[in-house]
């Protein structure tokens, strides 16, 4: 029996359980269908499949026992190749306007029969979205609105009109299905303290809102996830970036892509967006980092990286080549990175001294504590002769090479590096802007 109908026992049930309702027992969904996650063999986000119940108009679909309304409609090209399959509604989920009478929340989408709402679309509950997030009062008082994000710590995030913040969001492709895995190694890399969790997420090591600058500027910052778990070489085209799938580099590289010493490892691939929002996926597998910059205009970093639920060191450091653009401090004699990545880069990799002047000399000195003074040290963006302007730092990047055997673990900042970051959170958020020497300018 489909989900709803009376039962017996279990396996009276095409998918779900038999549990008691009321006066008899109904086929009842399994949890996973109500956990804010496509995953299992969901055909859309908790629904479809084995479990859920049949998904609404407008959903992706396989056969017409997918969908609600009992029609799967497959669109074709000009040769008559399928090109989309999607459930088919009733009529009034197709007609152009919110009609009266049905439980839409939205113009020809919500409620039971159509399709989740878009972005931005008035909802009543989290089942009207096409995400399943309905957001109270996000459009004003009493005007509930669909989001395609879910907040990472939902005490923290502000989506105010007018606020103006940065808009961190992260991805899980082929992690376990039920989500709780991907949930919590985002929040053991980000690491915020919040009043419901003062010592924050990770023991080890020092997380994103850790870190010097980010943690003085917490409140310019929302973080969210996307609510679907994908495969490997999955396109999620509903994300914000053109750029919305990891690839099968950490596959393809020319070095082992397992290692025993380090079975915790996930690969992150992060990727920015032009508006403010930085997109990271956190794909399930292990591989080495590799951070090449992509001429598509505007230039972007993509970065593969070994990173852990319990030390978010290659995490934060991938993230400050994608927003502030820095390079690497170090050098890597045999690397296997491409001889395009071994560029000076402002602000803090120097093809010369005379360039290193220009670019930090009113600094230096400063920070005068162990490997942190402002001065002209050598190798970095894996060269030996290029000038970088502290002995250590978070961008000294060495220890990636060893397939994690080998953590490095120097979480700190360089005032170079702090006052760039500084400056582009300035930048997005309507802060003071000063003419430094920063590669994003």
């Amino acid at each position: 029996c489909n989900i709803g109908k009376i039962c017996l026992n279990t396996p009276d049930c095409e998918g779900g359980a038999c549990v008691q309702s009321g006066a008899v027992k109904r086929c009842t969904e399994a949890e996973h269908c109500n956990d804010g996650f496509q995953n299992y063999d969901e055909i859309a986000l908790d629904c479809g499949g084995r479990d859920c119940k049949n998904c609404g108009h407008g959903s992706a679909c396989a056969t017409d026992g997918d969908c609600r309304s009992g029609k799967c409609q497959t669109d074709r090209d000009l040769d008559g190749f399928p090109t989309s399959s999607f459930c088919l509604g009733p009529a009034h989920c197709f007609d152009g306007v919110k009609t009266s009478g049905t439980d839409e929340s939205g113009i020809d989408c919500g409620g039971n029969d159509c399709r989740g709402c878009a972005q931005g679309v008035t909802c009543n509950v989290n089942t009207d979205c096409e995400y399943h997030l309905c957001v109270p009062n996000a459009g004003g008082a009493g005007v509930n609105l669909c989001s395609k994000c879910v907040p990472l710590y939902p005490d923290h995030n502000n989506i105010n009109p007018g606020n103006d913040r940065i808009n961190l969001f992260f991805t899980g492709v082929n992690f376990p299905a039920n989500g709780e895995l991907f949930k919590q190694t985002v929040r053991n890399n980000v690491d915020l303290h919040t009043a419901a969790n003062p010592t924050g997420q990770n023991p080890n090591g020092v997380g994103l809102a850790e870190l010097p600058v980010y943690k003085d500027n917490l409140d310019k910052f929302n973080f969210w996830y996307f609510p679907i778990l994908t495969a490997p070489n999955t396109d999620i085209s509903r994300c914000d970036s053109e750029y919305c799938r990891c690839d099968a580099a950490c596959n393809s590289l020319p070095w082992p892509i397992s290692n025993p010493n380090n079975p915790n490892a996930y690969c992150t691939y992060v990727e920015p967006d032009a508006n403010g929002i930085f997109l990271t996926r956190m794909c399930n597998w292990m591989c080495q980092s590799i951070a090449n910059q992509v001429d598509n205009p505007p230039p972007r970093y993509v970065s593969h990286v070994s990173t852990r639920t319990d030390a978010p060191f290659s995490l934060v450091h991938e993230f400050q080549h994608l927003f502030a653009e820095l390079g690497e401090e170090y050098y890597a004699p045999g690397s296997p990175s491409p001889p395009a990545a071994r560029i000076p880069r402002q602000p803090n990799c120097a093809a010369t001294r005379a360039d290193a002047e220009q670019w930090w000399g009113d600094i230096v000195g400063l920070d005068a504590v162990e490997n942190m003074e402002i001065g002209y040290y050598s190798e970095c963006q894996q060269t030996a002769h290029f000038i970088k302007p502290t002995v250590s730092s978070l961008m000294d990047g060495r220890a990636h090479h060893d397939l994690g055997i080998a953590w490095h673990s120097d979480y700190r900042l360089g005032a170079v590096n702090r006052r760039c970051i500084q400056q582009r959170i300035n930048l997005l958020t309507g802060g003071p802007v000063t003419n430094y020497a920063c590669g994003f300018q």
